[in-house]
């Protein structure tokens, strides 16, 4: 009985590079995944400030946002295609931590744009925006910790450098805006982390088990094909036993009745074989026998068996065949062993064969046909051995 043993998968370095990889992959999908909702982010603030900031800052303003959102979608992507080499890109990712600095130093600076201070509701939705986009980031970034702070600290330095600017209640404002959103962020952001990271060793586990569970149920279905090639087989020729033969043959007598093809079988007697064990052996015997085997079964086709009947008798059932092209295969059967050498070492050894060869008949049954096949290889002994005969 086989037992399956489940290893939990050890934490280790190849492990861990792994672990990186699809943190990274996770983090430039969701980053390429966000560039549209950036897009309606900084073009509902940009239609907000339409009427309070002047035209030309403005969108000197959005294309800087564009521009930034721009260089880490090609740097994400790039990063993509990256992962699948065998260094793991830590520059790639490095630049790609600047990048998205510089993005959320563009998205704060809606905060900085002269005029917005004298529309405080207009200002509070910006504020309001700004809290949406970090709490996005956290989703979109959260798989790495390093991006994550460096876009919420680039967007939240411009309010912080405004507020400085601004005394009085606005500037308080700003300062606790960008505090609270860097401190919202970082604690949400951890939190995401630890998920993901959780997420991605619990898909990994199962990954290892389902390794494991496919490599032993390769396992054991190679051992019981070889379990049943053992339990059909002769053990010395590899040919088929006889229950497994006569499967076969009841197998043929089945598709005779259903579709009308005919088959017959070749009983095949290796002649004065007991000279050979007595003169060189048995184990020389037992090489004559596998030889004869594998020749025997070069002549076959893929739908025609071979089985070891007794001690140097072997039977083949030919599959699809009329009677006179039975005997023809016979006779090449007896001819490529009385020409073939079986053996060389002690010395060259050929062997002849008395054949008797019986096609099925109608209201016979399987084993009358082999007892008339038995029969005609007798008569062909008798005859003078090495010599085909038909069953009567």
């Amino acid at each position: 009985m086989t037992t399956l043993t489940i290893v939990p998968p050890a934490v280790a370095p190849a492990e861990k590079q792994q672990l990186e990889r699809e943190l990274a992959r996770r983090l430039a999908a969701g980053e390429l995944a966000s560039l549209r909702t950036s897009l309606i982010g900084y073009g509902l603030q940009a239609l907000l400030l339409r009427d309070v900031v002047e035209t030309g800052l403005l969108l000197a303003w959005v294309g800087g946002v564009l521009l930034f959102d721009v260089v880490v979608a090609l740097l994400a992507r790039r990063l993509l295609r990256r992962l699948e080499a065998p260094q793991f890109p830590a520059s790639l990712l490095h630049a790609l931590r600047v990048a998205l600095f510089l993005n959320g130093l563009a998205w704060g600076a809606v905060a900085a744009l002269p005029g917005i201070e004298h529309s405080p509701w207009i200002h509070a939705l910006c504020l309001l925006v700004l809290a949406v986009v970090a709490l996005f980031s956290v989703h979109n970034l959260g798989a790495n910790r390093g991006c994550l702070t460096a876009f919420t600290v680039g967007m939240a330095l411009p309010l912080l450098v405004t507020s400085f600017l601004h005394p009085g209640d606005m500037g308080v404002t700003l300062g606790v805006a960008a505090i609270g959103m860097l401190a919202m962020v970082q604690v949400y952001g951890e939190v995401t982390r630890k998920l993901v990271v959780d997420e991605e060793r619990g898909r990994a586990a199962l990954e290892s088990v389902s390794r494991q569970l496919q490599r032993s149920n390769e396992e054991l279905t190679l051992a019981m094909e070889q379990l049943q090639r053992v339990a059909a087989c002769d053990p010395l020729t590899q040919c088929l036993n006889r229950r497994v033969f006569m499967e076969k043959l009841e197998y043929e007598l089945a598709r005779r009745t259903r579709y009308g093809t005919s088959f017959g079988v070749i009983l095949i007697d290796l002649d004065r074989f007991k000279s050979i064990n007595d003169r060189y052996g048995h184990d020389v015997g037992d090489r004559v026998l596998v030889a004869v085997a594998n020749c025997l079964r070069g002549q076959l086709r893929p739908i025609d068996s071979l089985a070891r009947w007794g001690g140097e008798e072997f039977l083949c059932l030919i599959a699809h065949v009329r009677e006179d092209d039975l005997l023809l295969k016979a006779e090449d059967l007896r001819l490529t062993l009385s020409q073939s050498p079986m053996v060389f070492t002690p010395e060259e050894i050929h062997v002849t064969a008395s054949l008797g060869a019986a096609i099925f008949h109608p209201g016979q049954t399987v084993l009358e046909m082999i007892a008339h096949a038995d029969r005609a290889m007798y008569r062909a002994k008798n005859a003078g051995r090495n010599r085909v005969l038909a069953a009567v």
